[in-house]
């Protein structure tokens, strides 16, 4: 067995051993109390950012709608429960800041909830340089239960869904993860073993980024979210919804 995979079961681990009340509950309101920004009043032209309200608190992670599309930042427990809370069945793709375990904790439940709410397509992961050898760890941990569960009823996606799609950002290169025509990510390098996010769409940049003394805020874009203390628009935990850009 590779190191690198030998570490990908190890993290694996974590995830089936650690407590689902792992960590203190975020307190960010539900969608729509303090911007007054309710899940109905978001349309498919609008640039939107969101918090995980029902996630923990510290990891980086947003919720990001544009384009009609849902993009998810940052895994930490509870990711899944703040994407039913917000009334999202599945995301179009899941990017990772890191993979420090309390940012990819929540990363298992968010692939078994969105299997099971009838995902038709495989779940798209970027994340750092190990991403992929954590993906192969997890499907082989998770494919014998996934056998038993649906032996009698097939998940509505299909048997062949829930795999995750997972992609790595070698250390220290920036790259382009993902591209609908209108709606765009890059991966920006941001301090060992981290990458940031650069999020386009309609002419707006927003860049989302871990704690980074590195300085990603550098990076040219309409809004940014770091670290306090940071050179920030907004800082982690997300304390409120946000319009990047309103749609008119």
């Amino acid at each position: 067995m590779s190191g690198r995979l030998a570490w990908a079961l190890a993290v694996v681990a974590l995830f089936l051993l650690a407590p689902a009340a792992c960590g203190k509950r975020g307190s960010a309101a539900p969608a729509g109390t303090e911007a007054g920004m309710a899940p109905s009043s978001v349309r498919p032209v609008d640039f939107a950012l969101r918090g995980c309200p029902g996630a923990i608190e510290g990891p980086p992670c947003a919720i990001v709608r544009a384009g009609g599309k849902i993009l998810v930042f940052g895994a930490p427990e509870g990711i899944a429960g703040s994407l039913e809370e917000l009334g999202i069945a599945s995301p179009d793709g899941v990017f990772l800041f890191s993979l420090h375990g309390s940012g990819i904790e929540g990363l298992m439940r968010l692939r078994n909830t969105t299997w099971q709410a009838g995902r038709d397509s495989r779940l798209g992961l970027v994340g750092p340089d190990g991403t992929e050898d954590l993906a192969k760890a997890l499907e082989s941990a998770l494919s014998r239960s996934d056998a038993i569960i649906w032996t009698k009823t097939p998940p509505p996606g299909g048997f062949d869904i829930a795999p995750l799609a997972p992609r790595d950002v070698p250390p220290g290169q920036g790259a382009r993860v993902f591209d609908t025509g209108d709606l765009t990510v890059s991966a920006v390098p941001a301090g060992a073993s981290q990458i940031a996010f650069n999020v386009g769409y309609d002419g707006r940049v927003l860049h989302l980024s871990p704690c980074d003394p590195s300085g990603s805020r550098a990076v040219a874009a309409d809004r940014h979210v770091g670290c306090s203390g940071e050179s920030a628009d907004l800082a982690w935990p997300l304390p409120q919804d946000d319009i990047v850009l309103n749609g008119g």
